[in-house]
């Protein structure tokens, strides 16, 4: 069954992180400092995981989370046919699932799709 809570912006997930919820999963490439550094608190509270298509997003949060107390749980977002964001080749979400797994801080946490509409 499922487990935990699904939350689009890093205010949400404080938000149920301050509820009580103990497991969060935000499915969008989070950048900028600021953001990655809300990021790294709320990951001390609550198990959380997130996802990323680019290598520009692994490389701000292995540089956020290389001194975390535990991994990050990072799934590699792919597109599966929807055209809206994610990885397109099977051999990119490889090349991103390696990063994640050799960066300090991080842990591959698996693939997310959307199922394509029709």
């Amino acid at each position: 069954g499922a487990v935990g809570i699904t939350c689009q912006k890093i205010g949400e997930a404080e938000v149920m992180a301050n509820a009580g919820l103990e497991d969060i999963f935000l499915p969008y490439n989070i950048l900028g400092r600021a953001k990655l550094e809300r990021l790294k608190a709320l990951h001390g509270r609550v198990t959380l995981s997130v996802t990323a298509d680019s290598h520009e997003t692994l490389e701000g949060l292995a540089a956020t989370f290389n001194d975390a107390g535990h991994p990050l749980q990072v799934l590699v977002e792919c597109d599966t046919g929807m055209g809206r964001c994610g990885v397109q080749t099977p051999a990119d979400a490889v090349a991103l699932a390696k990063v994640i797994d050799q960066a300090k801080g991080l842990a591959f946490g698996g693939l997310m799709t959307y199922p394509a509409a029709g």
